[in-house]
């Protein structure tokens, strides 16, 4: 065990493995930002590799005033070496998750989403306040209230009015195009929230800033997408509905005459 006030020199197995993880660490953000910077010259690739430098940077000073208030604490209390040493692989530890969950969110509050797309040959706004719902919505005619037969010796009439419920097809809540089985008005559901939008929505929410992540209109979360909106996964359940609806057969009822 080193001696206090005795510098580290990389003269245990121990000191080598956390040169190494930092070595590696380090490439790996560095090999980050180069590719989002030249994988495809984009302006908002640029402007997202400065966003995470920026980040990057932040986490790094506050992490080092961490180690440095930890230290004097140490000094004050003269705490042991071996104390020390913990003290010092919890922060480095704890710096790494920091790393990964704030470069995650950070994303998150982004302006990317708000902004417009073309849908139907328009531009129309994308934002939380221009959807108002991501439900899918149905709608039923109401049952006729009976009518009071009158009192006479005729005939009656005993009609039955059937409950008629009428179904629409599900339509995507950004461009209002039904839902199809197949094709460009395919439901996609969006992975990191589970919203769905049509294929077409999410191709063009994919080309809005970036080909690598889409940010969901609804609540703004940010979904990393390898490749088109092909590879999103369908949303079995519309599909479903849609199937259900075809199913829906025309009846009409005839009213039944009691003598």
């Amino acid at each position: 065990m080193k001696k206090e006030g005795e510098n580290i020199n990389f003269s245990t197995p121990t000191e080598y493995l956390v040169l190494l993880q930092a070595i590696f660490i380090g490439a790996g953000f560095v090999a980050g930002v180069l590719y989002l910077i030249f994988a495809e010259p984009k302006a908002s690739n640029f402007i997202f590799a400065v966003y995470f430098i920026y980040v990057l940077l932040l986490i790094i000073g506050v992490v080092g005033l961490c180690k440095e208030f930890v230290d004097f604490i140490h000094r004050m209390l003269k705490v042991e070496e071996l104390t020390k040493y913990r003290n010092d692989y919890l922060i480095a530890f704890g710096a790494m998750g920091v790393f990964f969950v704030v470069l995650r969110v950070f994303v998150y509050f982004s302006k990317f989403s708000e902004e417009l797309i073309n849908v139907d040959g328009g531009r129309k706004e994308v934002t939380k306040q221009s959807v108002e719902s991501k439900k899918v919505e149905t709608k039923s005619i109401p049952e006729p209230e009976p009518q009071s037969k009158p009192a006479s010796s005729k005939p009656s009439c005993n009609c039955s009015t059937p409950r008629i419920s009428v179904t629409t097809t599900p339509t995507c809540k950004i461009c209002s195009a039904p839902y199809t089985e197949n094709g460009i008005h395919t439901p996609r559901i969006i992975k990191e929230c589970g919203h769905s939008v049509c294929e077409q929505c999410a191709d063009n929410l994919l080309k809005l800033k970036t080909e690598n992540f889409i940010t969901c209109p609804f609540c703004q979360k940010v979904t990393i997408v390898h490749g088109s909106a092909e590879t999103l996964p369908k949303n079995f359940a519309l599909l479903e509905q849609i199937e259900s609806v075809q199913k829906i057969p025309m009846m009409s009822v005839k009213p039944n005459i009691l003598y």
